[in-house]
């Protein structure tokens, strides 16, 4: 009798072993989720945007967990996702064009608002149309303006600006001169071009972000034909 009920014992030490060694193993393979940037990637598949000008974002959290994405990546993506829509609201109650991220082709297009006349006074000659000379940058560490001086030489008639941030979906503002623009780019990275007013002359720049950390922006003008 003592016997078998050393067996006992023994046979349910072994079970309770296994099943705590299954245990952390799948807890272990349950917390090793892909990096930030993987999982932003993988979201862009599960982004829509809406004939209103608005985005949803249909993963849910099932499926988050599925694809192995943490927790904190996926209410980052959700929170971006509602911060962007209260962007593009605000945006058109301003009549400001926007230049919104369209997810299922990976480009861009304009919506636009209000046309604007610009007037723009230059002489001199063109330079060469491939070359681009850097302006001057900005950098910010929450959602409020950044700002900065740059000259902008005779030859220069357009500027591109390149944005950047550490987000999934993100709204930009930027303004040179008084001319603004303004858009939502996604895996934090946004840029356009703009038509500056004057040239041979030095202007204000500025720059905005909805990500709470802030981000930096770029100032480069060329001469486009």
């Amino acid at each position: 009798m003592k016997k078998n009920n050393y067996l006992i014992i023994l046979f349910l030490f072994t079970v309770c072993v296994l099943l705590v060694g299954c245990e952390n193993e799948t807890s272990t393979l349950q917390n090793d989720y892909i990096s930030q940037e993987e999982a932003f990637l993988i979201g862009i598949d599960y982004l829509n945007l809406n004939d209103e000008n608005s985005y949803s974002f249909t993963m849910t959290t099932k499926e988050a967990q599925r694809l192995n994405i943490s927790e904190k990546d996926y209410h980052s993506m959700l929170n971006d996702v509602y911060k962007t829509n209260e962007f593009i609201t605000k945006q058109i109650e301003e009549k400001i064009d926007l230049i919104l991220f369209n997810p299922e082709s990976t480009g861009y297009f304009d919506v636009t608002i209000e046309k604007k006349d610009l007037v723009r006074l230059k002489s001199g000659s063109e330079s060469d149309p491939g070359s681009k000379t850097h302006l001057g940058s900005i950098t910010t560490r929450d959602q409020n303006w950044g700002t900065t001086q740059i000259f902008i030489p005779t030859q220069i008639n357009r500027i591109t600006i390149t944005c950047n941030s550490v987000g999934f979906l993100q709204g930009f503002n930027v303004e040179v001169g008084g001319v603004g623009a303004s858009g939502i780019g996604a895996i934090g990275t946004w840029s356009t071009d703009i038509t500056p007013n004057f040239s041979n002359t030095h202007a204000t720049c500025k720059f905005k972000t909805t990500n709470s950390n802030g981000g930096t922006s770029r100032f480069e003008g060329y001469t486009a034909q």
